[in-house]
């Protein structure tokens, strides 16, 4: 599995950064329309082969120069399948662990402490300031003394009181059947016996707000609305299905980025909401052109 850790240092010159390396594609930032990046946020992916992970939101004990809240974000990717069983426990953990924390948190962060006992402030400063060779090895092994305790000595997860949802479906971060679902996707996904996508966003609180999600070779999709409110206890609500679209034909991208594909079963019962205003604003605009023509064609003729 490969672990990229980003902060940033307490001197001002120190600005965020993957420690030692970062990942070859950024490919969380096509989330922007449905997610904060920078703000917390869980995004899970697997095309039955292999998976990825971005999590954001990880609040440290540290502070900048400023006095502000340094934050983590995790970057995680592996194979499925049972020859990679201990790496996907460990991400499972580790994913898991920053659901539950996040809604412990009423959405607005999660506690970094596991890693600040095992990134202590003057090394990180180091490592941001200075990068050797291998750096990005002892992120990766702090994420990994960090989260791997909490593996060997968890409890088997509690069978939850109500059934899983079958297909894709949105539940708010704090509603335990939607944190059930949620756990219970990842792992799927993880292992690869389903492709799609688990995520928790923070610019989501209903299906329409997904009309702007990134598109994905996937089949299955959970959201977590994380946006911290009256949402966060939004019931499990399955996502209209539908026909999937037709294959766009656009292949892999350059410089190695994935290519677009067509969207999961599953379609949005709403149109965009930007149409509906435009179409709204032609609808006024006609009756107002009406209303003006009739008034004029009943006054009297002048002579």
């Amino acid at each position: 599995m490969d672990i990229y850790l980003r902060t940033r240092g307490q001197p001002r010159e120190l600005d965020y950064r993957f420690l030692g390396e970062a990942p070859e594609d950024f490919w969380w930032r096509s989330y922007l329309q449905v997610t904060d990046i920078e703000r917390p946020t869980i995004l899970v992916r697997s095309d039955g082969t292999s998976w990825q992970a971005y999590i954001a939101g990880i609040r440290s004990r540290r502070r900048d120069a400023t006095d502000t809240p340094i934050g983590f974000n995790l970057v995680l990717a592996g194979d499925c399948g049972p020859a990679h069983a201990d790496d996907n426990a460990l991400a499972l953990e580790i994913i898991g662990r920053s659901a539950a924390d996040l809604a412990a948190q009423n959405g607005l962060f999660m506690p970094g402490d596991l890693l600040d006992e095992r990134l202590p402030a003057n090394d990180v400063d180091r490592m941001l300031a200075a990068p050797e060779e291998e750096t990005v090895t002892v992120a990766a092994d702090a994420v990994r003394a960090a989260y791997g305790p909490l593996v060997a000595g968890d409890a088997p997860p509690a069978q939850g009181e109500a059934p899983l949802p079958d297909g894709s479906w949105i539940g708010g971060l704090a509603n335990r059947k939607a944190q059930a679902a949620f756990a219970a996707l990842t792992a799927r996904l993880l292992v690869g016996e389903r492709t799609g996508r688990a995520i928790a966003v923070n610019l989501v609180t209903q299906e329409a707000d997904l009309d702007e999600l990134p598109e994905w070779k996937a089949d299955l999709l959970g959201v977590l609305s994380a946006l911290p409110g009256p949402h966060l206890g939004m019931p499990v609500q399955s996502l209209g299905k539908g026909e999937p679209p037709p294959e766009t034909g656009v292949g892999p991208a350059e410089n190695g980025r994935q290519g677009r594909h067509s969207r999961p079963g599953w379609s949005l019962r709403r149109p965009r909401r930007k149409t509906v205003l435009i179409v709204a604003g032609m609808v006024v605009g006609a009756v107002a052109i009406a209303v003006i023509l009739i008034e004029v064609l009943r006054q009297p003729p002048t002579h």
